[in-house]
């Protein structure tokens, strides 16, 4: 399973273990993601995780590009 965290930094700044998460699949961490970055680094995610990201673009993504 592809697990992609697209603001990890603010979703966990260093407090928290990511093993739970690294027990399902293969976990991409990107530290902050910008708007224009998330279709290129969210493309072969089947778990999409983000706390700050611009969530419309996400959702747009998701909708088309997933169904």
């Amino acid at each position: 399973m592809n697990i992609c965290i697209l603001d990890g930094y603010t979703t966990n700044p260093g407090d928290v273990s990511w093993a739970p998460l690294e027990a399902l699949g293969n976990v991409t961490i990107y530290e902050f993601t910008q708007p224009e970055e998330i279709v290129e680094r969210a493309k072969d995610a089947e778990i999409l995780i983000t706390n700050k990201c611009f969530t419309q673009v996400t959702v747009y993504w998701y909708t088309v590009y997933r169904f």
